[in-house]
């Protein structure tokens, strides 16, 4: 994603390819203390955040990119990243060909652009299985599995619409919506309560609901849940068989409730999850 920064704090490791993509693991060091650069989408690009809080720049639009999102660039588009908040970020970064990206359009049918028109989707349920499957990729770098992936993220990002939150954010906010989302991501599991978190950062609770949402495309309630059960995911494609013990340590207090919740994000109970993403990855069960 960021073959051009002639820096060290920047580094791609090649996870996976074949004809007309790659998958590569992204990891960046940059903090508030670097100034940004200018760069350019070597090809049509589609990354899944795992890991930090940055802004993504294009076009005269700017994005909020936190973790669970998809950052989404046309190839030769310039751009810039900004850490001026919060050091460093970790992406499963997919480079595809135009003609990749056209075959995936053409299989949609009803999509007759092969182009991306946004340059995120937010954190939402319909698109964290994706990220949560790219973030697998790491332990298992299955050529098939990744190339499965590849095909789901390019999808999403053809049949995303406008964002409408990618107008002129309140960048004013910016330090303070930065603070909770990361201090969420560190402590997804603990309690929290829409009035502490706005008080955390000098807001009342309607205001600060409204400008969350406004920068990171989610509520704060709805980035916390998908948080847990994204971790939760993680600790199943790890080898985790208790249950209930992935759902005490991800912050849910009722089994019954997070396998509700778990099936409604990513189609199947825990368990069935974890033994599906062992098949489909070649891991033995």
């Amino acid at each position: 994603m960021r073959d051009a920064v002639p820096d060290q704090k920047i580094s791609a490791r090649l996870i996976a390819g074949g004809p007309g993509w790659n998958a590569c693991d992204v990891l960046c060091r940059f903090g508030p203390t670097d100034r940004s650069y200018d760069e350019l989408h070597p090809a049509m690009s589609v990354a899944m955040v795992l890991r930090g809080t940055f802004t993504y720049e294009s076009a005269g639009r700017v994005v909020l990119m936190t973790p669970g999102s998809i950052l989404i660039g046309n190839a030769g588009e310039c751009y810039q990243c900004r850490h001026e908040h919060a050091v460093g970020d970790r992406c499963i970064s997919f480079h595809v060909s135009h003609e990749m990206v056209e075959s995936v359009a053409k299989d949609l049918r009803r999509l007759t652009d092969a182009s991306f028109v946004n340059l995120r989707i937010p954190p939402r349920a319909a698109t964290l299985p994706i990220v949560s499957r790219a973030q697998c990729l790491l332990r298992y770098p299955d050529s098939i599995f990744a190339e499965e992936t590849m095909i789901a993220a390019v999808g999403a990002a053809l049949r995303a619409g406008r964002d409408s939150t990618e107008a002129r954010i309140p960048l004013r906010h910016l330090p303070r919506v930065v603070e909770i989302a990361r201090y969420l991501d560190n402590h997804s599991a603990s309690p929290h309560t829409l009035a502490s978190l706005a008080h955390a950062v000098g807001l009342g609770p309607h205001h600060f609901l409204r400008t969350f949402r406004q920068l990171t495309g989610v509520t704060p309630y709805a980035y916390l849940l998908q948080r847990r059960l994204h971790r939760a995911a993680d600790l199943l494609a790890e080898g985790a068989d208790n249950v209930l013990g992935v759902a005490l340590a991800v912050g849910f207090g009722d089994l019954s409730e997070f396998t509700r919740q778990f099936k409604l994000l990513f189609g199947r109970p825990p368990a069935a999850y974890r033994n599906a993403l062992r098949s489909s990855s070649g891991q033995k069960s």
